[in-house]
């Protein structure tokens, strides 16, 4: 997500360099070339190659999920190995694991949740939180939610994120 939001705030209509992000986000170029051949197969960066050259955005920031930047680079976004359909792992307590029912709910909770932010919203974010400075007095999770006016509700059969502009009764 960090290479992403750095593309977004660096690149506009010129590309941003493999060492510029290396640069400012504290990694090795080759670092961000192993990751941002899975962002570009996905189609969510683009490349361009010879002198001036780099990385843009694919598609516009309001188009790009960020669960959908976490599925380039890891193929799941399973919080067990167990839940993961590309794991062979052999687990006969399957049907009668009740932690298993537990994983399950969760994991569903954080991919609703990064489905339902985009890289739009990661950079109201980060735009809050240059306005407010480098030191946050607020809780970070309160700061994000209050910012960008979502929350998860735990009222229905099955946790949901509510963005403060959709219709509880007709949805987004």
């Amino acid at each position: 997500m960090r290479i992403m939001l750095d593309v977004a705030l660096y690149s506009g209509d010129t590309p941003t360099g493999r060492q510029d992000i290396a640069d400012r986000q504290r990694v090795t170029p080759d670092y961000i070339a192993q990751l941002t051949r899975g962002l570009v197969s996905a189609g969510l960066l683009a490349t361009r190659k010879g002198p001036g050259g780099g990385y843009l955005l694919a598609k516009a920031p309001e188009q790009i999920r960020l669960g959908d930047i976490l599925r380039a680079l890891q193929e799941s976004i399973s919080i067990a190995p167990c839940l993961d359909p590309k794991n062979e792992l052999d687990c006969d307590l399957g049907s009668t694991c009740a932690t298993r029912i537990v994983w399950v709910r969760l994991t569903q909770i954080v991919q609703d949740y990064l489905d339902a932010l985009t890289l739009n919203d990661l950079l109201n974010i980060d735009r809050q939180m240059r306005i407010r400075g480098e030191t946050v007095t607020t809780d970070p999770l309160e700061m994000i939610d209050a910012t960008l006016d979502v929350r998860v509700s735990m009222d229905a059969a099955s946790p949901t994120i509510i963005h403060g502009s959709t219709d509880p009764v007709k949805g987004p």
